[in-house]
């Protein structure tokens, strides 16, 4: 989140947020969004923009396309698959608004990123993970985030904020 808005306008959507995100897989529209925030639609859309730099529906496009991400680059299911969970009718029209969002489509993506990890993991010489996996369904545990826009050499400010 940018530090723009009231702190009554961050609450808002923050509460809308942590709406949205439980309810990626369904189709959620603005006039949702606006609702769970007690706002008008035009208000709303003012104040997500002003607290957030995006329209409602280009973070939840993002959203989802980052989730696809993951599941792709992590996970065994296909493209055409990860199309359908994130929203998209069809695996043309996912791969576009990939490569529009990551700069590169999504095969490549994810082989980018395998390659650069096993590079990592030859160079430091990790044999193994250093912490062990397990995959499952696990209860809700509650975490605490702050969002970061930018580059990620600047992560550190951020981690810094969230500390005090």
């Amino acid at each position: 989140m940018k530090d723009n808005g009231s702190s009554r306008d961050r609450q808002q959507v923050l509460n809308v947020l942590t709406y949205a995100w439980r309810r990626l897989d369904d189709a959620i529209d603005s006039e949702d969004l606006g609702s769970q925030a007690g706002l008008s639609l035009t208000h709303f859309h003012r104040v997500f923009l002003q607290v957030t730099g995006e329209t409602p529906q280009a973070q939840l496009r993002r959203l989802r396309l980052e989730r696809a991400a993951l599941a792709l680059c992590h996970g065994d299911a296909s493209v055409a698959d990860v199309s359908v969970a994130a929203g998209y009718d069809s695996r043309e029209g996912f791969t576009r608004a990939f490569a529009e969002h990551f700069g590169q489509s999504p095969t490549a993506l994810c082989d980018r990123g395998r390659k650069y990890v096993a590079r990592v993991a030859v160079q430091r010489g990790v044999r193994r993970a250093a912490m062990p996996v397990a995959f499952g369904t696990f209860s809700a545990p509650r975490v605490a985030f702050w969002r970061h826009y930018g580059p990620c050499r600047y992560v550190g400010r951020v981690l810094i904020e969230l500390g005090r």
